[in-house]
């Protein structure tokens, strides 16, 4: 007589965790690329903000002129968005009249050049317009 193969009789019982397991897996798959994704949009929206907030500081440290005053508010407005310190009236009104008093100061923490506040004893006082 000629074998046809396995009977029903002798096939195994699947467990449960036998068939949940692929599913865990792309489950598993799809979870960690979407977080991947997520996470790549948020460091690169946060490396844009700080980007628009040193565009805002660069337009503050210009000398202000009547032609780019609406400039500067729009530079303090980005600052106060992006980096969510907001100016007080008498910040925004100061900085509409005078440049943010900045220089280029030596970092060793990070081994650059970095924008440091002007604190030298020899920097004039600022001038009321």
């Amino acid at each position: 007589m000629i074998d046809a193969g396995p009977s029903q009789t002798h096939l195994t019982k699947l467990s449960p965790f036998t068939l949940w397991t692929p599913g865990a897996a792309i489950l598993g798959a799809l979870l960690g690329s979407a977080l991947t994704a997520w996470l790549g949009y948020v460091g690169r929206t946060q490396e844009l903000d700080i980007r628009m907030v040193e565009v805002g500081i660069g337009i503050l440290r210009a000398p202000p002129t009547d032609d780019i005053a609406s400039i500067r508010e729009w530079a303090m407005d980005v600052i106060a968005k992006k980096s969510g310190f907001p100016f007080t009236p008498e910040q925004r009104a100061a900085l509409l009249k005078e440049q943010l008093q900045y220089r280029d100061a030596y970092s060793y923490n990070t081994g650059s050049y970095v924008s440091a506040p002007d604190t030298s004893p020899n920097r004039p006082p600022p001038t009321s317009k």
